[in-house]
């Protein structure tokens, strides 16, 4: 009798640890969990991959742009202009590049190194301009800061703001089909 109530609680407890993934008839119970958890880590990658594949075609699409046109601002810039505009449209899911995104901007880090270590040829320069180079970054970081806050802040009132006039007309709606509804039965 142990045996049965053993095996209860051992399915159990594969049910509780993975409950996303169907079982295969075709294959025991461990190898299809294992089977659906690669199959998840895989399409997790092909997100990322794909993400950044996006991100980087901006980029691309953005440079090509400025170097044809003579733009005078940089790539970056006309990049995230770009995407902004593609994402408003809808040409691009947000779906489709946040995995991407997600994870460049948690390797960010690893971005910098090969500008940290060019410092090392550069050590005249920084002896003779340090001070006036330090002031200049500490000065574009906080600007950049709080520039960056003021516009976070504006378009958080305007989402606000948007979903206020949403919800009051959704509700004057409401309203007026309960009101309409009254009328009709009374």
């Amino acid at each position: 009798m142990n045996a049965p109530a053993t095996t209860d609680a051992t399915q159990a407890t594969q049910a509780t640890r993975a409950p996303h993934v169907m079982r295969r008839p075709d294959l025991p119970a461990d190898t299809s969990a294992a089977h659906g958890t690669t199959t998840r880590h895989l399409s997790r990658y092909v997100r990322i991959a794909a993400g950044v594949a996006a991100l980087s075609g901006v980029w691309w699409i953005a440079s090509w742009l400025v170097a044809r046109c003579h733009l005078p601002v940089s790539a970056g810039v006309v990049g995230l202009i770009l995407l902004l505009a593609l994402l408003l449209t809808g040409r691009v899911p947000v779906d489709g590049i946040a995995a991407g995104a997600r994870w460049m901007l948690a390797e960010l880090l690893l971005f910098f190194v090969p500008a940290v270590v060019s410092i090392i040829e550069y050590g005249h320069l920084l002896r003779h301009d340090g001070l006036q180079l330090m002031i200049i970054i500490v000065a574009g970081t906080v600007a950049v800061m709080v520039v960056t806050g003021l516009v976070v802040e504006s378009v958080t009132r305007i989402e606000t703001r948007r979903r206020a006039r949403r919800f009051a007309a959704a509700r004057s709606q409401r309203i007026a089909r309960m009101t309409q509804t009254a009328t009709s039965k009374g």
